[in-house]
């Protein structure tokens, strides 16, 4: 904001990387990144590091029966990833512990790991997560957010700016909803629908990876073609969102497609949690089994 008023270039793609990751670490860990913080900046580092070998890693899953070669290349580098992942994560999961049994009553500005940890030490529960557990959700979190949110945010800005209409439209909506000394809360979210309808388009022509790899779990036909169980597929989703058959003026950035009638939008995204909230389970038990193998 200072640049900005002095006239002064700003990095906004830097600026923007380093809010969402300090927000980030800060929903998931407790504190943010900075410099006196190097537990939090050897992370990050490590998040931004994984990416590539996660990355070959899906794209040696397509290869078929030819997968053990890259696998095999690439494994070494995983590993010694995970262990220094691994080791950090396990002293700040002590550290969260011991401040719990000094704090047993906090009730109050409890992070993700904290209620990770409750949910471990809770015998009563009917499912139980393990310390493997927790540490291949925070992963999955952290990549994620660093990889995959980052680069939305930051593209969904680059729309914004090549679109100033569309720009002043969104603030007017913001404006009008929260006003212009308060900051947008989650709860305002759902009556800023030009807000998400821009969010939505955004994701739709500048999706964070163009490519998506997923493992079909049972025997299908698509389009007259038989896909066996286990298949690893990868698909194509910047072709799919960019379909002249499926949308209207592909190319064009129009946020107004996206706009629906509240109790419509209400009931799809009721009907969307309760699914990805199915799939994110099933995925996880998956990723912990994965992870676990490496230790």
């Amino acid at each position: 904001m200072r640049k900005a008023s002095e006239n002064e270039v700003v990095d906004t793609e830097s600026e923007l990387g380093k809010l969402e990751r300090t927000i980030l670490f800060r929903i998931v860990t407790g504190t943010g990144i900075s410099e006196e913080n190097r537990e939090a900046e050897m992370m990050k580092n490590m998040v931004e590091e994984s990416v590539s070998p996660n990355t070959k890693f899906l794209f040696a899953d397509a290869l078929g029966p030819c997968r053990i070669f890259p696998s095999w290349l690439f494994e070494k580098q995983a590993k010694d990833i995970i262990k220094k992942y691994n080791k950090i994560l396990e002293r700040i999961l002590e550290e969260h512990k011991e401040r719990a049994k000094k704090d047993e009553e906090r009730s109050e500005n409890k992070n993700l790991m904290d209620i990770l940890l409750e949910v471990y030490h809770d015998d009563k529960l009917e499912f139980k997560i393990s310390r493997t557990n927790i540490k291949a959700f925070i992963l999955d979190i952290l990549v994620a957010g660093i990889s995959g949110a980052d680069e939305a945010v930051k593209w969904a800005m680059v729309e914004l700016i090549n679109h100033p209409d569309l720009f002043s439209k969104v603030r007017e909506e913001i404006e009008s909803v929260v006003g212009r000394s308060s900051l947008v809360e989650e709860s305002d979210v759902p009556n800023l629908p030009y807000l998400q309808a821009l969010v939505k388009k955004s994701l739709r022509m500048d999706p964070p990876a163009p490519l998506l790899i997923r493992e079909v779990y049972g025997n299908c036909n698509i389009k007259g073609f038989d896909i066996p169980e286990r298949t690893v597929t990868a698909i194509n989703i910047y072709a799919i969102m960019r379909d002249p058959d499926l949308w209207e003026k592909p190319n064009e950035f129009q946020p107004e497609r996206f706009l629906v009638s509240s109790k419509e939008q209400d009931y799809n995204q009721d009907a969307e949690k309760k699914k990805q909230l199915l799939n994110f389970l099933l995925e996880e038990e998956r990723e912990a089994a994965r992870v676990h193998s490496y230790y």
